[in-house]
């Protein structure tokens, strides 16, 4: 079975010195530029700020999704030096699929912004969001990119900023949750007992090009099977093996979240295998 593989550039030994050069080659914003951004000029009186984070990145390159698939590195998030930010929840907008030498992997190429909700420890007063993010961009190689970006608004009415379509636009790209959706009615999830998986979903539509993604527990790996997708009326259905990182419960009763996609559609839900 194909392993999960982290595309990484470098190690402590023989390529230390390479993978020193390519974080800071990354890290100065030669393959992709990393900001903050905001949907309002000040905070106003909301508990909830819409915020962004804007990544672009040079031709050619790529980063990646929440769960990037057969390679790559995961975007991370540390926000402990911000100040009046309760939590920072991450939306992710729709991914597209990337392809090479077998490999298949989920992200965004040119440009992404992951909208951020924000929530205030004290609405109405001035806050700085301070962000530590280290993610991957891919080429012919894959470099690591560790930043840090900052934004602060202060206290006042929160008139919209110039900033804020952009968010709106890759917002409006953020999967639909299945009990919010009126494309996808149902998401089931069947296991048979070992490593195989059965996923059932209804819908009314006629999909293209269906994709799923499937999510487990960290280091959990799901291979699709697409020769075994099918599309009867009202159903299409996949079948999966799992390689589990925690080896000893079964598949049964574990949660998993399911991620539908293709042209005009991207629904995620959460499902207890049965």
């Amino acid at each position: 079975m194909k392993k999960k593989i982290l595309v990484f550039i470098g190690s402590v030994t023989s390529f230390s010195v390479l993978f020193l050069s390519l974080l800071a080659f990354a890290a100065q914003g030669q393959v992709s530029k990393t900001n903050l951004i905001s949907g309002v000029q000040a905070v106003g009186d909301d508990a909830v700020i819409m915020m962004g984070l804007h990544i672009a990145l040079n031709k050619g390159w790529k980063t990646y999704w929440r769960s990037p698939g057969d390679a790559g590195i995961p975007p991370q998030f540390n926000w402990s030096g911000s100040e009046n930010i309760e939590k920072v929840e991450v939306l992710w907008p729709k991914p597209v699929e990337f392809s090479s030498a077998g490999l298949s992997s989920w992200g965004y190429k040119d440009e992404v912004v992951f909208p951020l909700r924000v929530t205030l420890k004290q609405p109405g007063q001035a806050v700085r969001a301070s962000l530590d993010v280290f993610y991957g961009v891919c080429e012919m190689v894959c470099i690591p990119v560790k930043q840090e970006v900052a934004l602060s608004l202060p206290q006042g009415p929160a008139e919209t900023s110039k900033d804020a379509p952009l968010i709106q636009l890759f917002a409006e790209r953020v999967p639909l949750l299945l009990s919010m959706s009126n494309q996808v009615h149902d998401m089931k999830v069947e296991s048979n007992g070992t490593q195989g998986l059965t996923i059932t979903i209804k819908s009314d539509l006629q999909f293209n090009n269906p994709a799923l993604i499937l999510e487990g527990e960290q280091g959990d790996f799901f291979q699709i099977s697409p020769k075994t997708t099918s599309q009867a009326a009202g159903y299409l259905v996949f079948t999966a093996t799992a390689d589990l990182a925690r080896k000893g419960p079964p598949l049964k009763g574990r949660k998993i979240t399911a991620t539908i996609l293709d042209k005009g559609v991207a629904v995620e839900g959460q499902i207890t295998v049965k």
